[in-house]
């Protein structure tokens, strides 16, 4: 409890203030772990435009430590800042007896192409903020690649009974995989 008395120039004291009381809570929640829920698509450390569409994020909340509470908050941030729509949530005791909240992240949430950063963190009523959960990192690449070339084959672009074995050669986005289609035959080159 807090109280207050005032004493003047002269060294008089005033009767004490009423008292103030009030629960002093100066620890952070423990910090959570991200994870992708539902999937494992990121464990490439790529998102493709299919994976951009929708994902779902799992935060586990804390069960050792300062443990996370009903009322505290949740939110899921992006480079270590809020989603433009932020995404945060007021834990429930249901949520506290589940363990764990789920955030979905759709294309317009992650913007442009590129690398992405996702963490999460727990501020408890009083204000403290656990620290941030292990980074979940990938990057963003729902564009095509451009369209493969192909060298000319065996010199004439024909292939004739001796040639069979002619190579196949072109140029394709590096990392990418190449199927080829010839006489009703697919194979896929990594």
């Amino acid at each position: 409890s807090l109280a207050a008395f005032v004493t003047d120039a002269a060294g008089n004291t005033s009767a004490a203030s009423a008292a103030l009381t009030f629960p002093l809570d100066a620890t952070a929640p423990a910090a959570p772990v991200l994870s992708e829920q539902g999937s494992n698509d990121l464990g490439n450390g790529l998102m493709n435009a299919a994976e951009a569409q929708s994902t779902t994020f799992r935060i586990a909340l804390p069960q050792a430590g300062s443990k996370a509470v009903a009322g505290d908050t949740v939110e899921l941030l992006l480079g270590g800042q809020p989603f433009e729509v932020p995404k945060y949530v007021t834990l429930s005791a249901a949520d506290i007896a589940n363990q764990h909240v789920e955030f979905t992240v759709v294309a317009a949430d992650l913007k442009l192409d590129g690398a992405k950063s996702l963490t999460a963190v727990i501020t408890d009523i009083a204000g403290n903020r656990s620290p941030a959960s292990v980074a979940l990192a990938f990057t963003r690449d729902t564009a095509a690649p451009a369209a493969p070339t192909i060298n000319p084959i065996a010199t004439d672009d024909r292939i004739n009974a001796n040639e069979q074995t002619a190579t196949i050669s072109g140029k394709a986005e590096a990392n990418a995989s190449v199927t080829l289609t010839l006489g009703g035959t697919t194979r896929t080159l990594a």
